[in-house]
C-alpha cells in the first residue's frame, strides 16, 4: 500500500488496522517493514484516536548541555572579538559555537558579505590579445618513427646527434 496524501498517519492508521485483523507479521509484509514497527504503532494507537499515529519529534527532550540564562547573559556582556577567543580568553565553559549561536540570537553578529564574482567570457579575453601573443607551437624532431628513418637520413632533414654516429 502506498502512502496517501493525507500524511503518514493515514498510513499508520491503515497498519494498525491490518494488524489487528491479520496480525503483525502479515501487516508488517503487505506495508513492505519489520514486525517491530507495527507493534511500535500499535503500542501507541489508541482505539478511534489517529493523533496518536502522528510522528514524535526525534530531538532531544532533556538537552544536558544546554546554556544558561547566567552564561547567556554572561557572554552578551562581553566584547565580541571572536567566538574562540572569547572562549580562551575568560575561560567559558561554552562552546565557541554556543557563543556564536547567542550572538546570532542577539542579532550581534553581521552577516558577510558576499563578493559578487563575474566570469570573464573567454572569447573577450582573448579578443585582448595581441597577435601571435598566446599561440604555442609544439616542434618535435621525427627521428624515432622507424619507417621515416631512412628518408631523413638520406635527405640530411634533421641534423641529430645520434648515438651511433651518423
Amino acid at each position: 500500500m502506498t502512502r496517501h496524501i493525507r500524511g503518514p498517519w493515514f498510513y499508520h492508521h491503515h497498519m494498525v488496522l491490518s494488524a489487528k485483523e491479520h496480525g503483525v507479521k502479515p501487516a508488517a509484509r503487505h506495508f513492505h517493514t519489520t514486525p517491530a514497527t507495527v507493534c511500535t504503532w500499535l503500542r501507541r494507537w489508541k482505539e478511534g484516536s489517529l493523533e496518536d499515529l502522528r510522528e514524535l519529534s526525534r530531538a532531544h527532550h532533556n538537552a544536558k548541555a544546554s546554556v544558561t540564562q547566567e552564561q547567556n547573559e554572561q557572554v552578551l556582556a562581553l566584547p565580541s572579538f571572536g567566538a574562540r577567543r572569547i572562549k580562551e580568553h575568560f575561560q567559558l565553559f561554552i562552546s565557541h559555537k554556543a557563543i556564536r549561536r547567542i550572538w546570532r540570537g542577539a542579532a550581534l553578529l553581521k552577516s558577510k558579505r558576499t563578493k559578487y564574482k563575474t566570469t570573464q567570457d573567454p572569447g573577450a579575453v582573448k579578443a585582448q590579445w595581441r597577435l601571435f601573443e598566446q599561440t604555442y607551437t609544439d616542434a618535435k624532431a621525427v627521428i624515432d618513427v622507424p619507417e621515416d628513418w631512412p628518408h631523413i637520413r638520406v635527405l640530411a632533414l634533421a641534423k641529430v646527434n645520434s648515438p651511433h654516429g651518423m
